[in-house]
């Protein structure tokens, strides 16, 4: 299964988002670009086996938390 991220394009001022156990195999790159002010963001409980670095490097100011445990990760960057 994978998520819409598009759905999240229309929240600019979304601060915290709660993914966790949605059945996400993948992440797409841009999917927070539209979502500058996210300060927390859980992705527990997901079959993600990678979590590309593109898709986080914008929120390098405002992402305080990112919870993804009890994934199928092989590789962080």
């Amino acid at each position: 299964m994978c998520a819409s991220f598009a759905s999240f394009e229309p929240l600019p001022v979304l601060q915290v988002l709660d993914l966790g156990f949605n059945g996400i195999e993948s992440i797409p790159l841009n999917a927070f670009h539209r979502n500058n002010l996210l300060t927390l963001l859980a992705l527990d409980g997901n079959p993600l086996s990678s979590v590309p670095f593109e898709a986080f490097q914008h929120l390098n100011t405002t992402l305080r938390g990112l919870s993804i445990g009890g994934n199928h990760l092989l590789f962080l960057p």
